[in-house]
């Protein structure tokens, strides 16, 4: 639905299309933040009374036949919504594939790909995606075995997927103001035009510019053009109350393989005296009922706890298993032992803990720092339970300490 329509004025529709669900949730805080209702669907039901509705196509690893399905689909669910198309920041999956179906299963005529997310150190200079101070096919990112990255433009990493006409808007016309980027971006010719970023102001004026556009441009980028484009529809500081104090202890699964996530492990180990229950992936189903066993009982004590496969060596092609087996443990332990909430690292986990538990949807609230949004799970076992996500490579080294003590009400 375009921006500019008479019903989108009445009444306010929009939709977020994620390819994995911590990237859901992250974007979808940033409309939550402005007091917009806002839900992240994992079933089918009827959502179209929500002002705003978060998909996540699960489409991040497949091949490319499976990504135009699943985006496709997607894309069904919010014919009658203003769509943001949320990418990954380091440009993770195949983005250009999913932005170019994107446009034509939803009319736009051509998409703004803004990837930059200043608050996480992640920003677009000259058309190359920097991160933490260095070129993404230079940073510890573009090592990935599950991602690998050969470059730092961001046009490159787009055509990967596509063989839409990609273009550049430098960040000079970026600060010539919304005005003056609208007429730099209506005279480029391209299908998919990468814009510049390096602070959250040059976000706050591509977001202008796209709503200028009046429903002709389909916004593309991290949580932090997402900040933005919320911003022009909600009102600052709108979050709900935190949870009340309670005892009961915190749940923390870990399966990211990014070193920043087995950092914060280490950290909240040491600092937090948190347990650290891991999961051998090569062992055998006596020794995972050990381990459970161990948690079940430190849980029951009220000591909260984390449970990962992160510190085992990297197989490629078995992290759908590892997902499952760590979905698999939480809800047992969910099952055995009243909990104050999980704390999941990684979309693939967040998604399998949440099938596991058979939960509908998940009901954004808060953050804990920017990027890790907390929810509210509906239905399934796990219903009116608190839940943290944090992909792999956000936070601060003590983000899961934080959690803990957000879902405990304030208490470690």
């Amino acid at each position: 639905m375009p921006l500019g329509s008479e019903e989108s004025a009445q009444r306010l529709s929009l939709g977020v299309i994620a390819d994995d669900l911590s990237g859901a949730m992250d974007t979808g805080l940033q409309f939550a933040k402005r007091g917009l209702q806002t839900w992240v669907a994992l079933t089918a039901h009827d959502y179209s009374a929500l002002p705003v509705l978060v998909i996540s196509s699960e489409s991040r690893d497949e091949a490319d036949d499976q990504i135009v399905q699943r985006v496709k689909e997607a894309a069904r669910q919010m014919r009658d919504r203003a769509v943001y198309k949320k990418i990954d920041s380091t440009l993770r999956g195949n983005p250009g594939l999913e932005i170019t179906t994107l446009l034509r299963e939803l009319g736009y005529t051509k998409a703004i790909v803004a990837p930059a997310f200043p608050e996480q150190e992640r920003i677009v200079r000259d058309g190359q995606l920097w991160v933490r101070g260095r070129p993404l096919d230079r940073s510890e990112l573009a090592k990935s075995l599950r991602w690998p990255l050969a470059s730092a433009h961001v046009a490159d990493i787009l055509r990967r997927g596509t063989t839409a006409l990609c273009a550049q808007v430098e960040l000079q016309k970026v600060e010539r103001g919304p005005w003056g980027l609208v007429r730099a971006l209506d005279s480029v010719f391209g299908d998919l035009v990468v814009v510049d970023a390096v602070t959250q102001e040059h976000l706050d004026v591509i977001a202008e510019a796209i709503l200028l556009s009046e429903g002709r441009w389909l916004p593309c980028g991290s949580a932090g053009l997402a900040q933005s484009w919320a911003a022009r529809f909600g009102e600052p500081d709108a979050l709900p109350p935190s949870p009340p104090v309670v005892t009961a202890p915190a749940l923390i699964v870990a399966g990211s393989r990014q070193r920043t996530t087995a950092q914060q492990i280490h950290h909240v180990e040491r600092t937090r005296h948190l347990r650290v229950l891991r999961i051998a992936l090569s062992g055998s189903p006596d020794a995972d009922s050990k381990t459970l066993s161990e948690a079940t009982r430190l849980l029951g004590e009220g000591q909260s706890v984390v449970l990962t496969t992160a510190s085992g060596p990297f197989v490629r092609g078995n992290e759908q298993e590892v997902a499952a087996r760590l979905g698999r443990a939480t809800a047992a332990l969910c099952a055995a032992v009243p909990l104050a909430g999980l704390i999941l690292t990684g979309g693939d986990v967040a998604l399998a803990v949440c099938r596991a538990l058979g939960i509908d949807a998940i009901e954004l609230r808060h953050e804990i720092e920017p990027g890790v949004p907390v929810g509210v799970l509906h239905g399934g076992r796990g219903d009116g339970l608190y839940v943290v996500t944090k992909a792999g490579g956000f936070g601060s080294a003590d983000v899961l300490g934080k959690a803990v003590e957000y879902v405990r009400g304030g208490t470690a």
